[in-house]
């Protein structure tokens, strides 16, 4: 078996993320933080710098959750961020979601709702967001502003080359939230064996909050769909 090495879980907002820490908090030989950058005080971890964040960081725990985009990193500057942790030669468990349309929505709907991630029994140690299983947010709705997607995609984009040139050197795994939800067994086995441990029958203590289709999700449907239907992204649509 390879040594444990410290490890950042890359992602973006309504990825999995949750879902994916928690399962790996559960295994017996790791002990994993949700969004330092943003919650420092909830893992009893001082407001500090980013490279001191992240060192403190790996004296307490194995790996820890970041997302990707400047919005999402609380008061950090996302370069001084990205490159503490570039500069700790963290393995790098890349999290992306390819429908990004649902993602977008995703997004809205939570900050609508509040409500950021559902736990199956208890709430989550990971956030202070977190919410014991709840039918509030299953009836609600958005509505979505094609500009304001445009945009989303192009920032996505960004994010993604920025990310990968930076930690092109580190060891890297991709996971999606696609596959996370659909091949759970076979993904998390291979996060398992990259990290280092054991693989071994771990569960997350959150699930997939949304399983609604997205015409049921967003208000102005047709208009996105007809807006998407020519483009590299009508696929999403499906």
């Amino acid at each position: 078996m390879q040594k444990i090495e410290p490890f950042v879980i890359c992602s973006m907002p309504r990825s999995g993320s949750h879902m994916l820490a928690t399962a790996l908090d559960s295994h017996p030989d790791l002990s994993i933080a949700g969004e330092v950058f943003v919650r420092p005080f909830l893992f009893n971890l001082k407001d500090t710098i980013p490279t001191t964040l992240v060192e403190e960081t790996l004296r307490n725990f194995n790996g820890f959750v970041a997302h990707r985009t400047g919005g999402w990193l609380g008061k950090y500057n996302r370069n001084n961020a990205w490159n503490a942790i570039r500069k700790a030669n963290l393995k790098v468990i890349f999290l992306s979601r390819f429908n990004l349309i649902a993602q977008f929505a995703s997004i809205k709907l939570a900050k609508k709702t509040r409500i950021w991630h559902v736990a199956h029994n208890e709430a989550n140690i990971l956030s202070n967001e977190g919410r014991v299983d709840s039918n509030s947010s299953l009836t609600q709705q958005v509505e979505i502003n094609t500009s304001d997607l445009m945009n989303f995609f192009s920032q996505c984009e960004q994010d993604e080359i920025y990310i990968q040139d930076l930690f092109r050197n580190l060891p890297l795994i991709k996971v999606s939230h696609e596959s996370l939800c659909h091949r759970y067994e076979e993904v998390i086995e291979n996060v398992q064996l990259f990290t280092g441990v054991k693989s071994t029958s771990i569960k997350p203590r959150t699930k997939q909050q949304e399983t609604r289709s997205l015409w049921e999700v967003v208000t102005n449907w047709e208009e996105v769909r007809n807006y998407l239907s020519n483009t590299k992204w009508a696929w999403m649509l499906q």
